[in-house]
């Protein structure tokens, strides 16, 4: 699990999870998501998900999924 708030470098393997969480302290509206992809690596996907939490900070409602994203060509995305 990552936190968001240093970058670092994370190795890929097929059916990798990586979650970082972010709980906000009032209401905000989310216009945009990014991933930065800094390495190509052949047949790279993934998705980008928002889940609602609950009181102790853990997923529950799926809020938003990205349809697949190509992580093949190594530039930010």
């Amino acid at each position: 699990m990552g936190s968001g708030s240093a970058t670092g470098t994370l190795a890929g393997a097929p059916d990798r999870v990586d979650l970082f969480p972010f709980i906000p302290r009032g209401n905000l509206t989310i216009d945009r998501l990014s991933v930065n992809v800094t390495a190509a690596v052949a047949a790279a996907l993934g998705k980008i998900v928002v889940y609602a939490a609950d009181d102790a900070g853990r997923p529950t409602t799926l809020l938003l999924e990205t349809a697949t994203l190509d992580f093949s060509e190594g530039s930010g995305k």
